[in-house]
């Protein structure tokens, strides 16, 4: 059972816009069906999202980027005061992670912060709590504190449903 606190009235309806087609930044019509999964995942923090055909009438862009040799500038960014979110897919490999990336760029653009598995992992921890989330700094946690977002994935498939503490700190973030 996925928790959810999902109230388009009180939280609104977001509209997103995925680049696709011939244009700078643009995904293939392939990713479409995972980036839609990952907008009905989300709207469990509250906001219900649609994703809408053009940019003028977007709340947030999505975006395809090149970041770099090695993923050298991330799996996926967002720049705080923008409404652009940023998705390297070679940096993403699989449709899971690529639905997990999407779901953490949108969180931050939402306003959200990095929910950390402990405390100190990043330096914008959530006060909501620690554990597992789509708002995880990192990708996946083994040994050691494992790829961040801010670096190529390699390892198991990322929590791509908001837990709990996602919807803690959604609240936290839209009180």
């Amino acid at each position: 059972c996925i928790p959810t606190q999902n109230d388009p009235v009180r939280y609104g309806v977001r509209r997103v816009h995925v680049v696709t087609g011939n244009q700078p930044g643009a995904f293939a019509s392939s990713y479409l069906p995972t980036f839609d999964e990952a907008l009905r995942d989300l709207a469990a923090l509250g906001p219900t999202f649609t994703r809408v055909a053009d940019r003028a009438s977007a709340d947030v862009t999505v975006e395809h980027f090149d970041s770099g040799p090695g993923c050298a500038m991330g799996a996926g960014s967002y720049t705080p005061g923008t409404a652009v979110v940023r998705i390297d897919p070679v940096c993403t490999p699989g449709l899971l992670v690529q639905r997990a990336a999407l779901a953490h760029e949108i969180g931050h653009w939402l306003g959200m912060r990095h929910v950390c598995r402990y405390a100190g992992e990043a330096r914008d921890c959530s006060p909501v709590g620690y554990g597992h989330a789509v708002m995880n700094p990192s990708l996946t946690y083994g040994d050691d504190a494992g790829p961040t977002l801010d670096s190529a994935y390699v390892g198991p498939v990322p929590s791509f449903q908001p837990t709990e503490l996602d919807l803690a700190e959604f609240r936290r973030a839209h009180p």
